[in-house]
């Protein structure tokens, strides 16, 4: 998952001067949630390699995101808000409440928290 620290530096520059400039910071929640699902997944299927190739992902989405909110325009910083509750929400909800807790079955659950965690990294691409 190094593919989600290519942003980095652009945030961190635009941290620093205060501009946002050409950067597309649209992506930033759906990083957070992808990598966020794989955790769920990874912690379904018993794979610390997994959990552990994931949780840089998901800390530099959220700094990616967090970076963001104050520095883009209002419109942008709603659709950031808006997007970002919105996946996340729906990963906490069918990864943690539908499969780990309304669903009994194993096999089931590692099926609905995988099938998310590939959906969401589709809309990514």
């Amino acid at each position: 998952n190094i593919m989600f620290a290519s942003p980095l530096m652009a945030v961190l520059q635009a941290r620093k001067t205060g501009l946002v400039g050409a950067l597309n910071p649209i992506p930033y929640p759906l990083i957070l949630a992808n990598c966020l699902s794989w955790i769920f997944y990874s912690i379904a299927i018993r794979n610390f390699f997994l959990f552990w190739g994931n949780l840089p992902g998901l800390l530099l989405g959220m700094f990616f995101v967090l970076s963001m909110m104050p520095l883009v325009d209002r419109k942008t910083r709603i659709r950031l808000e808006v997007l970002t509750l919105a996946l996340t929400g729906f990963v906490v909800f069918v990864c943690g409440f539908i499969a780990f807790i309304a669903v009994q079955d194993e096999d089931i659950r590692q099926s609905i928290i995988g099938a998310s965690a590939v959906g969401i990294l589709l809309v990514y691409y």
